[in-house]
């Protein structure tokens, strides 16, 4: 929990994958009003006139304002942090924007998911996204972890299908030797979701959840999943 929301703060409902906000036929956004909901975090900007200079480049500092939100004039700061509601106006943090995909018509939290999964016995660091899988609606989940020598594959297996639902189960996983980090000390996870599980892109182990164990996902099964005749997860 982070506390209530104050005056001058509100939840908007949102694209979760791409953070755009939700806007009705007139053009405005719209509250998260229902406990239990996940949206935007975003916080007014006195009289709509504040200038807000968080970055260099104009553009990105344009993306962390968002005008006309209730009315027309008003300016509202974009957190770019998802949080949930709850009953009294509580909020608990969900998620960075972009950190979230929809898999089987349910949002999986990225930080969710790689704090179960880092209770995974042998499993030092890991980063979740959601890479495509052709024929699926949305995005499967993809899991890079940074291992010890007492990490065991199954035994990760049966922990990811007891302590997680299906549709947030990771369908593929890599192991690194090291996680990539930007200079902030961030997990450089557009560089693994480009690469996604494809075996031509990286010479890291890469598994496939198939029939609820984790195999080796070689360039032949690799090319049956595409071709559609292995799904994994299924």
């Amino acid at each position: 929990m982070l506390g209530r929301l104050g005056f001058g703060q509100a939840l908007v409902a949102c694209d979760t994958e791409t953070g755009d906000a939700r806007r009705d036929g007139r053009g405005r956004c719209e509250r998260i009003r229902r406990p239990g909901e996940t949206g935007l975090f975003i916080a007014r900007m006195a009289g709509g006139a504040l200038k807000y200079d968080g970055y260099v480049d104009q553009s990105a500092t344009q993306q962390k304002v968002l005008r006309d939100v209730f009315r027309k004039g008003d300016a509202w700061f974009n957190s770019g942090d998802l949080m949930t509601l709850h009953e009294e106006r509580w909020v608990s943090f969900a998620d960075r924007v972009g950190d979230t995909f929809r898999f089987r018509g349910e949002n999986v939290s990225t930080s969710e998911v790689a704090l179960v999964l880092n209770r995974a016995k042998g499993v030092l660091e890991s980063s979740v996204f959601g890479v495509t899988l052709p024929g699926s609606e949305g995005k499967a989940g993809m899991a890079c972890l940074v291992v010890s020598p007492e990490f065991d594959i199954d035994v990760f297996a049966r922990h990811v299908e007891t302590a997680l639902p299906r549709y947030s189960r990771p369908l593929f996983v890599r192991l690194l030797g090291n996680m990539r980090v930007t200079s902030t000390l961030k997990h450089q996870k557009n560089e693994y979701r480009s690469e996604g599980y494809d075996p031509d892109r990286t010479r890291d182990p890469l598994f496939a959840l198939v029939g609820g164990r984790y195999v080796p996902l070689t360039k032949e099964l690799y090319r049956r999943i595409h071709a559609g005749e292995v799904s994994p997860g299924s």
